[in-house]
């Protein structure tokens, strides 16, 4: 009985809901959407040339494209949707080219209102650096050197190359070698350069290495320098040593052409032995304009070992002699160092007592004479001066009717003997000539001046010739031995410079001697004029053109 019941409310129902009507169906609810495609991982990666990419994006909805790149552009930056319908667009990504070696990357973000941004990143490469070069090249065979090396002389250790480089490189050096230039700028065309380097002279053998740095490459450059020839100086024993200084003097080779110059020890401590070495060169260089290097060779050099005396020293005075190795370079037309530089000191001792008979003959004297081709009288002084202690004279004048004076007011004195026996004063080397007899004479240093005294009829007996002084103490009478034989004109003479000295050189003077020479107050003019730096080979080029104008 109440299954019954139940089975009929239950149809009840049943009946009820079917009758019931169904509800009115809801309008689709709208949902944005915004989707990138043809990125792969939302990347995109570009060649440093740069290239334009394109992906899509496909929205039923406005977006834009946010970009801070200045070096990508974006084509369309953004799409209006109103409609709301779904519609792709091509977008395209412009990457301009990257210059820089440095890669670079910027991201794009893809926005719209309701949704939540897409991110795209640009990665761009940087450009590909190239490999330095950095060699030695040979121009001429238009290929790099391999295994580049410098091999250096002792002395003027000088030397060129080219380096092929396609960056900017700097060197580096041993304290004794330069190079120019020492640095250099790549300017991304010209990668050929010419360099030089310099070395200072080595006096032992010795090696090194020359390094350039390019951008993380680096090239060094084996360099060996020789040894340079040396030469000898040493003291040597002087015959006035309180007046001179003696030295001998070995060439590294003996036909090695060499100079040598002296100075007070102070002035040569100053200068230093390469001060002085390129003293003599600059001395020796400047005569290039008026002489052959055979002439200056020939006149300011030496070659050979040798003892060379230097006189008219100061009493306990320290000297420095220095000497150098010389060569001509033809191509350059100059003189350069072919040694080291080498110096000895050398002092001089304090000066003996006079005698009276050496002090008699002192002073300054003065006599008539005329010469003998242009019968003019002229007054002419000369100045005696001690030089070998109660041995020797110094003789000169700064007249130039016999003795030329140069514009520092310098002038020519020669070496005169002391003959206490005679009481007189020798000119010894007489030698015979056509016009009669005449003598040489050293004078100051190592410079060879002709001095003149004439028979007009030979001679043939005639050893020297001098003066001799008065029973008054006071005046010379010139005399030669044996006696002047009867009607010959004894003629007085010597190295002129005329008023067209300059243009034409030296000339010869000849004075008759007409009257004894008598002891005057005072010398015509200042005799003595040194300087502390004494190249005695300047006064030899002096006496070559006075040979010179003899033949």
């Amino acid at each position: 009985m109440k299954a019954r019941v139940l089975f009929a409310a239950f149809a009840a129902f049943a009946l009820m809901a079917a009758c019931t009507p169904d509800p009115q169906p809801k309008p689709d609810e709208f949902k944005a959407a915004l989707n990138v495609s043809g990125v792969t991982g939302n990347t995109i990666n570009v060649p440093a040339a740069g290239k334009d990419v394109t992906f899509k994006v496909a929205a039923n909805i406005s977006w834009s494209v946010a970009n801070t790149a200045a070096w990508i552009t974006v084509e369309p930056a953004s799409n209006e949707n109103a409609n709301k319908e779904t519609v792709e667009t091509t977008v395209t990504v412009k990457v301009a080219a990257n210059e820089s070696e440095e890669a670079r990357e910027a991201a794009l973000t893809i926005s719209a209102d309701g949704i939540d941004p897409v991110a795209v990143t640009v990665k761009q490469a940087g450009v590909e650096k190239p490999e330095v070069i950095l060699e030695v090249f040979d121009v001429d065979a238009f290929e790099a050197i391999a295994d580049f090396a410098l091999e250096l002389p002792g002395m003027n250790a000088a030397a060129s190359f080219t380096i092929h480089a396609t960056a900017s490189w700097a060197a580096t050096t041993p304290e004794w070698l330069t190079i120019e230039p020492a640095s250099w700028e790549f300017d991304g065309e010209n990668d050929l350069v010419n360099v030089s380097v310099v070395a200072t002279a080595a006096e032992a053998a010795r090696t090194g290495e020359l390094k350039l740095a390019a951008d993380g490459k680096e090239l060094a450059i084996a360099v060996s320098q020789a040894a340079a020839p040396t030469i000898g100086i040493a003291a040597a024993e002087a015959d006035y040593p309180y007046s001179q200084i003696a030295f001998t003097i070995t060439p590294a080779a003996e036909s090695d052409w060499y100079a040598y110059i002296y100075a007070p020890k102070a002035t040569a401590d100053q200068m230093g032995v390469q001060g002085l070495c390129d003293y003599m060169l600059t001395n020796r260089n400047k005569y290039l304009a008026s002489y052959s290097a055979e002439v200056i060779l020939n006149a300011l050099c030496y070659q050979g070992a040798n003892t060379y005396v230097e006189s008219d020293m100061k009493e306990q005075t320290t000297y420095t002699v220095v000497a150098c190795g010389l060569a001509y370079d033809e191509a350059n037309n100059v003189f350069v160092q072919s040694t080291l530089g080498a110096s000895v000191e050398i002092t001089t001792t304090t000066a003996p007592v006079a005698s009276e008979a050496y002090l008699a003959f002192l002073g300054d004297f003065k006599g008539t004479v005329y010469d003998y081709f242009g019968k003019a009288d002229a007054d002419f002084t000369f100045t005696i001066e001690p030089f070998g202690i109660n041995e020797t004279y110094l003789v000169g004048s700064a007249d130039d009717i016999i003795s030329p004076v140069g514009s520092d007011g310098t002038y020519d004195r020669y070496v005169a003997y002391f003959d206490e026996e005679n009481n007189a004063i020798l000119f010894d080397a007489v030698t015979e000539s056509d016009l009669g007899a005449y003598w040489n004479f050293n004078g100051i240093g190592t410079c060879q001046v002709i001095l003149c005294a004439f028979y007009y009829q030979a001679n043939e007996d005639i050893t020297y010739w001098g003066l001799q002084m008065g029973s008054d103490g006071n005046t010379l009478s010139a005399f030669a031995s044996p006696a002047v034989p009867d009607g010959d004109a004894l003629l007085f003479g010597g190295n002129l410079i005329t008023a067209a000295g300059e243009d034409t050189g030296y000339a010869y003077g000849y004075g008759i001697v007409e009257s004894d020479f008598v002891r005057v107050e005072e010398a015509a003019s200042a005799l003595s004029v040194k300087n502390d730096i004494v190249d005695c080979a300047q006064k030899n080029l002096k006496a070559l053109k006075a040979r010179k104008a003899v033949k």
